[in-house]
């Protein structure tokens, strides 16, 4: 299986694991699927296509929810990856979506969309925790990925 590990701490005592698979999962199989002898199956490789254009959408959704908190949060993401986002609580979702679309661009590894969603899954349970456990210290998030 081709996947990543993701590792988030916050302030309070927050903690996330998860482990997932990637769009490279998907990538092996439509390379089978088209190598296949069975003319039916090649011509399926349109439901992966749909299958990862539908993972990319979520992934632009969960990101741009992620966006529209009003908290200020300091989010370092360290391992294959290295960037540091301040989360403005005055900053507009639109503005915050932008800057932190063009921080993931800018990295030197592509970020696939099942990594996106793993970072948005736990900057969303961490803004859960915050508000759920009455959390009034500093809010700051580090995120491990190994992929």
């Amino acid at each position: 299986m081709i996947g990543f590990k993701i590792y988030a701490y916050g302030g309070g005592g927050f903690t996330y694991d998860s482990r997932r698979w990637t769009e490279g999962s998907l990538a092996a199989l439509k390379l089978a699927m088209s190598r296949s002898p069975n003319k039916p199956l090649r011509k399926s490789k349109g439901l992966i296509n749909g299958v990862e254009k539908g993972f990319h959408n979520i992934a632009l959704k969960n990101l741009y929810n992620i966006c529209a908190y009003s908290w200020d949060l300091k989010m370092s993401i360290i391992g294959d990856l290295h960037f540091s986002y301040y989360f403005r609580q005055n900053a507009s979702a639109d503005r915050t979506y932008f800057e932190l679309l063009q921080k993931i661009s800018n990295q030197k590894q592509k970020l696939g969309d099942q990594v996106i969603i793993e970072i948005c899954t736990a900057v969303y349970l961490y803004h859960l925790f915050v508000i759920s456990e009455n959390y009034g210290g500093p809010l700051h998030m580090l995120i491990t990925i190994d992929l």
